[in-house]
């Protein structure tokens, strides 16, 4: 939401959630990181203001303008029709949570989970090319 809310203002979108807006926009990115901190009906409430809004839903509709690494519309969509429940303290994502998650990262982060005395290897490879690179060496 919150590039949708950037989008909204860079590009100077009327809008009828100016309050909402700023709040978000206004969130310090180490908060974003520990989103649980900052994560209450509050904060739900501002958000569904924003997508609610005409303004947030035509850009939505030409979210192809936004930067593509920082947006991912399904998982947007898909978060926006289960948020009354993420205002539930004891909620618990489902898989389809979890799946539609996106974590940003850059260069190779590896991760290793033991399941049944077994362990699985995991590799995130950071999307821009030059971190696929590092595959190759």
């Amino acid at each position: 939401m919150r590039v949708i809310s950037e989008f909204i203002l860079e590009n100077n979108i009327p809008h009828t959630c100016p309050v909402e807006v700023t709040k978000i926009v206004d969130i310090d990115n180490d908060a974003i990181a520990c989103i649980q901190k900052i994560w209450n009906s509050e904060l739900i409430e501002h958000i569904k203001t924003i997508w609610q809004s005409e303004a947030a839903q035509n850009v939505f509709i030409d979210r192809h303008k936004l930067v593509a690494w920082c947006f991912n519309g399904e998982a947007l969509q898909h978060h926006m029709k289960h948020i009354d429940e993420m205002k539930n303290p004891n909620w618990i994502p489902t898989q389809a949570d979890v799946i539609f998650a996106r974590v940003r990262t850059t260069g190779v982060v590896e991760t290793t989970l033991k399941v049944n005395n077994t362990d699985f290897h995991f590799a995130d490879i950071g999307s821009n090319r030059r971190n696929r690179r590092t595959l190759y060496h």
